[in-house]
C-alpha cells in the first residue's frame, strides 16, 4: 500500500524546512563574514590616515619605510575591497536560493493541507454513505 499523499507532501514540505535552516545558517555565516571584511577595511584606512600624517623632515629610511607600508596597506584593502564586493554579491545570490526554499516550502505545505482536505472530505462522503437513509418523516429505510 502506498503511503497516503498528504504524508508524501508533509515529508517534502519537511525537506524543504532543512534546506531552509540550511540557507539561513550559511547566509549568516556570509553576513559575519562582510561584517568582519567592512571592520578591517575600517582599521586599513585608519592605518593609511597614520602613515599619511607624517609630516616634516624625514630620513630617507623613514620615507621607504612609510613607502613600503602605505603599498602594503593598499594592496590588503583593495584585496578587502574585492572580498566585501564579492561577499556582497553572494549574500544576494543566497538571499535569493533563502526565497526559492521557502516557497517551496510553502507550496509542500499548502499541497499536504490541500491533501488533508480532500481524504477528510472523502472520508466524510464515505460515512454520510453507509448511514441509512430517511424519509421526511424520519423513518429509517
Amino acid at each position: 500500500m502506498t503511503p497516503p499523499r498528504e504524508k508524501i507532501f508533509e515529508k517534502v514540505a519537511l525537506k524543504q524546512r532543512l534546506d531552509v535552516m540550511r540557507k539561513s545558517r550559511s547566509l549568516a555565516v556570509l553576513r559575519e563574514e562582510l561584517q568582519k571584511t567592512e571592520s578591517l577595511c575600517e582599521q586599513l584606512e585608519g592605518i593609511l590616515k597614520d602613515i599619511m600624517a607624517h609630516t616634516g623632515e624625514q630620513s630617507v629610511a623613514n620615507l621607504r619605510a612609510d613607502s613600503w607600508y602605505r603599498s602594503n596597506v593598499l594592496e590588503q584593502l583593495k584585496t578587502l575591497e574585492n572580498r566585501g564586493q564579492f561577499l556582497r554579491t553572494e549574500i544576494h545570490d543566497a538571499n535569493r536560493e533563502l526565497a526559492k526554499a521557502r516557497r517551496k516550502e510553502t507550496r509542500a505545505h499548502d499541497a499536504a493541507k490541500i491533501q488533508k482536505r480532500l481524504r477528510l472530505e472523502k472520508a466524510e462522503r464515505k460515512r454520510e454513505s453507509e448511514l441509512p437513509l430517511r424519509n421526511r418523516r424520519g423513518v429509517i429505510l
